[in-house]
């Protein structure tokens, strides 16, 4: 019998990457109109969440994703590096860990908040070495200041303390180190917890806030934060000729034997990671020709498992088209399921179950076992702040078998007919009597 093509359910290269660009910051403008120079310029912060789409979201509503805090840290200086030595290029820290919170309509209410996010009290954040946290003010005989942040989310950055359980913060809990401007091209912080806890913190780019002609600007320094997750998405379509695909089923793993209605992929290794360190870091500073000048690099130690799961299918009629396609999950997440990124490369593997539902109206149906695809490795490096779609198609050249044992060939055949017509002459019956006399 004729040998079927082994790559039949096809993943369509339909991967969706928005998210991080390069923009600009606010805050780097030099102010026109400068408050007279006997009057000190205070400090102040604002903050913006760089979506999954380009769209900034802002006030009220980013604060709200960022659980009204964040936590920052600055340094005035020469250059993005932190230098602590003697020097011209000397660095001097002015935020050590400060908890800057969010309280609306409380802008212009103090010389530290003109955006309603407030930094000066006196109740310090527990990572600081400052005894309070109080009014700070641009100082001009300086050209630069330079700021990293983190949020963590819906986490209480109070109770991100050393309550651990074994070598993992409690449920709930995320563990936190200081901000430690000394270290930013290695490891400026760490965030350590499960993968729930950790998915809901962000991070952002370093922030260099340059000194204008006119010195700085009243304008406060806003950072753009990203999600420290990367989101995934599945979804399968199919162009059956004379058929519609239901009841499609998934296989957890390499070794799943009984497929459930939740859709999962599971890589050639570990590549979700389940709990453990990530340590952000700046590898780019002062480098404005690069694209990559400032930005948040993170790198992982910790547990990983092979598989990952997307929420539920449904077990209806799949779509017949990419844009029409079916997807697993929650439609309020816009079906995404964040997960922890990776810088590694692997392939993921999709196996699944299925049925073929005539259309002809004659009720006939065929099951379909253990169809496959592969996601390529080049698909599959995840990065913070991205979203990814996996998008499969099942075509009638599917890999899949008809029987559940897996005895007889892979694939789907057509039947066929063929005709033919006997003709009357080409088969002839000769009998052969005697004629005899009756009478004797």
């Amino acid at each position: 019998m004729k040998k079927r093509n082994l790559i039949l359910l096809i993943a369509t290269a339909i991967i969706t990457l928005a998210g991080c660009t390069n923009d600009e910051f606010v805050g780097q403008v030099p102010n026109t109109n400068p408050l007279p120079e006997e009057e000190p310029v205070p400090i102040c912060f604002g903050s913006h969440f760089k979506a999954a789409t380009r769209a900034d979201i802002i006030g009220a509503d980013a604060a709200k994703l960022l659980n009204s805090r964040f936590i920052v840290s600055g340094y005035k200086g020469k250059q993005s590096a932190y230098v602590t030595t003697e020097g011209d290029n000397q660095s001097v820290l002015v935020f050590d860990n400060y908890q800057v919170t969010w309280a609306e309509n409380s802008a212009k209410t103090t010389d530290s908040n003109v955006a309603d996010w407030e930094y000066a009290t006196k109740e310090k954040y527990f990572r600081s070495s400052a005894s309070e946290q109080t009014v700070k003010y641009w100082d001009n005989s300086f050209p630069q200041y330079d700021f990293i942040a983190y949020s963590l989310g819906t986490t209480d950055p109070a109770t991100a303390t050393s309550d651990w359980e074994g070598d993992m913060p409690k449920a709930g809990k995320i563990g936190v180190s200081a901000i430690d401007p000394s270290a930013l091209k290695t490891a400026a912080y760490t965030l350590s917890g499960s993968a729930a806890d950790l998915s809901g913190c962000y991070i952002a780019d370093l922030v260099t806030v340059s000194r204008g002609k006119e010195g700085y600007a009243e304008e406060p320094v806003t950072i753009k934060f990203r999600h420290l997750s990367s989101k995934i998405r599945l979804a399968i379509y199919e162009t059956v000729p004379g058929y519609n695909v239901k009841e499609v089923k998934f296989y957890a793993d390499a070794d799943a034997t009984t497929p459930t209605t939740t859709a999962a992929l599971y890589g050639s290794t570990s590549l979700f990671r389940t709990s453990g360190t990530y340590t952000v870091f700046y590898p780019t500073l002062d480098t404005p020709e690069n694209k990559d000048n400032n930005m948040a690099h993170i790198k992982y130690s910790g547990k990983a498992q092979a598989s990952g799961q997307f929420g539920a299918f449904p077990q209806t009629v799949i779509g017949q088209t990419s844009s029409g396609a079916t997807y697993a999950g929650n439609a309020a997440n816009q079906y995404f399921t964040a997960i922890l990124p990776q810088a590694e490369e692997g392939i993921l593997n999709l196996r699944i179950d299925f049925t073929l539902e005539a259309t002809d109206g004659m009720q006939e149906t065929i099951r379909v076992y253990g169809a496959t695809a592969q996601v390529p490795a080049t698909y599959t490096k995840w990065q913070p702040g991205y979203a990814y779609t996996y998008i499969f198609k099942i075509t009638k050249d599917t890999n899949g078998y008809t029987d559940p044992e897996h005895i007889y060939p892979e694939g789907l055949y057509p039947i066929t007919f063929d005709a033919m017509v006997i003709d009357d002459m080409t088969s002839e019956s000769v009998y052969e009597f005697e004629v005899t006399n009756p009478s004797e």
